[in-house]
């Protein structure tokens, strides 16, 4: 009988107790893990002061649920995409007032605050008119509602936030758009290119009586007339706007329909809106804006002011910061088709960039710049009165 090896009788026994530990193992129940501390969930974000600021104001401007908003047609394109902007985030209705130019609108706000009608929260006309406003104790300052940090952030506006406030207290109004302007505008039916290259070329006795310009005290004269005198004197004031046999109007719209229509070979006026109007319909294409370089201009514009006793001050508030975000001014640019100051918004009207290290005769950019413009009123209305 064969005796087996006292070794390999050690191994198998080893061996047939790890296997039997290894199985016994596999059936056990997992051992729990070590305790450990509670899963806590995350803190709330702490919100800075001004964002409950904001959540409070936006409450309170839905309470209120109307922003009443005049804007002057003369300025430019209403820009009504960006106020159903503005009412389908905040769910405040704005109602709109046009007027076809700013020396419309001036005269009716002053006359209803000082017969105590408050109609209007927040205007939209240039820096002479807001000026008038102010001075016929229709305004309040918009300085002290402004408080969102993006909104007043130094480094995303062109020259600086500051920039942007166009009265002599810096305080009332903030324009926020920037243009290479060109307030010329011919019909190339009657205008063949190269005709017109400066001032000089306006006062061709062909075009005498075919010349249609807006009311003396409105921008798109009162500006162009102003770069004229500084280039040229008060001499050519005369050449051009009274021997030149110009009509003038206040109606910026008849202005781009005679144009439409080759009523008038020149106009001077902002009239991009109504010519989008025509343009919509298949007309107007014959009619363009031209710069003539020996007077040529920027204009920081789009102005908007906060009416004395808004019927809607909450809602007015929330409308002035939020236009001042880069959502408001890409809203606001894209809807009227201009240029914001902000750096971070991408041009509404690429044709009038401001080219940097350009010659500018004029640069109208707040209400110390119109002092130019106000003399140059002043002889207008003496030359064609």
């Amino acid at each position: 009988m064969e005796t087996a090896d006292p070794s390999r009788r050690t191994f198998l026994r080893v061996t047939g107790l790890g296997a039997a530990a290894a199985l016994g193992a596999s059936c056990a129940p997992a051992a729990a893990p070590a305790a450990g501390p509670a899963a806590q969930p995350a803190a709330p974000a702490v919100k800075a002061q001004w964002e409950k600021d904001w959540d409070d104001l936006v409450a309170a401007a839905k309470k209120e649920g109307q922003l009443n908003y005049a804007h002057a047609n003369s300025l430019g394109a209403l820009p009504r995409k960006a106020l159903d902007q503005f009412t389908d985030t905040f769910r405040v209705k704005v109602e709109v007032s046009s007027f076809n130019s700013g020396s419309l609108l001036v005269p009716r706000a002053i006359q209803e605050q000082q017969a105590g009608v408050h109609t209007w929260d927040i205007s939209n006309c240039g820096t002479t008119h807001g000026g008038l406003m102010r001075d016929g104790k229709a305004l309040d300052p918009m300085r002290p509602l402004i408080f969102r940090p993006d909104a007043m952030d130094t480094k995303a506006w062109s020259g600086g936030f500051e920039a942007g406030y166009g009265d002599r207290d810096r305080t009332y109004g903030y324009g926020i758009s920037q243009e290479n302007y060109r307030p010329v505008f011919i019909n190339t039916d009657q205008v063949k290119d190269g005709e017109l290259k400066t001032v000089a070329d306006l006062l061709n006795p062909k075009w005498k009586g075919k010349l249609l310009f807006t009311d003396p005290r409105s921008g798109g004269t009162n500006v162009f007339a102003a770069a004229i005198r500084l280039a040229y004197g008060e001499e050519y004031l005369k050449r051009l706007f009274v021997d030149m046999e110009p009509v003038y109007t206040q109606d910026v719209r008849q202005i781009a329909e005679q144009m439409v229509r080759g009523q008038r070979a020149i106009s001077l006026g902002p009239i991009d809106t109504n010519l989008r109007e025509f343009r919509a319909q298949g007309l107007g294409n014959n009619v363009k804006a031209i710069e003539l370089p020996d007077v040529s201009i920027t204009v920081i514009g789009n102005y908007t002011w906060f009416m004395h006793n808004a019927p809607h001050p909450n809602a007015a508030k929330l409308y002035i910061n939020w236009l001042l975000t880069k959502e408001g001014q890409t809203a606001h640019s894209q809807a009227a088709q201009t240029n914001s100051r902000r750096l971070d918004v991408a041009p509404g009207n690429p044709e009038s960039v401001v080219v940097e290290g350009k010659k500018v005769v004029y640069n109208l950019s707040d209400e110390a710049s119109t002092v130019e413009q106000t003399k140059t009123t002043e002889i207008l209305l003496k030359l064609v009165r």
